[in-house]
């Protein structure tokens, strides 16, 4: 709710900022062509950014990017695709930070993914998400239809399906 307050609030500091630059070009004053050019910049910026923060507030909500098979967790995002196998995770938890929730996906790991992720920019992104929040990965949870806690323990239950059974005749 705290963010869709602050969504509706940019949202009309967008439509202010479009307002502006209308009235600018449309003064029946001469404007000089540095004022005509920030018009121009002052809507067209302003505009598209709230034509997009409209369509992330109130438009259609995207389902939760998680999936999973027999032998992976699969994270999806607008940036990165991963697979974790399931031996490698120990656990998932509920998270708010600045008023937003999180899904925690601890692993095992951690020095193997890092040392194993080539791109020096994805490896500077788990880096941050590690200090931030402990974890490799951090899932954000604003779309589900039930608490983040409820959704841990859903996720905590296919964790113990899919965990590597150790044999008693070993």
């Amino acid at each position: 709710m705290k963010k869709k307050i602050f969504n509706i609030l940019t949202i009309l500091a967008g439509i202010l900022f479009v307002a502006d630059g209308i009235d600018i070009l449309t003064s029946e004053y001469e404007q000089p062509t540095f004022m005509i050019f920030i018009a121009w910049l002052d809507i067209i910026f302003f505009g598209f950014g709230t034509i997009v923060i409209i369509y992330h507030t109130f438009g259609p909500r995207r389902a939760l990017p998680v999936s999973w098979n027999q032998h992976y967790f699969n994270i999806h995002s607008y940036f990165y695709r991963r697979e974790i196998e399931w031996k490698h995770i120990t656990g998932f938890s509920p998270y708010t930070w600045n008023g937003i929730d999180w899904i925690l996906v601890h692993v095992d790991n951690v020095d193997d993914v890092m040392a194993n992720t080539g791109n020096w920019f994805k490896r500077m992104g788990l880096k941050i998400t590690y200090k931030q929040y402990g974890t490799l990965y951090a899932i954000q949870a604003e779309h589900l239809t039930m608490t983040p806690e409820q959704f841990c323990n859903y996720l905590e239950q296919e964790l113990a399906k899919h965990q590597p059974t150790v044999s008693a005749y070993m």
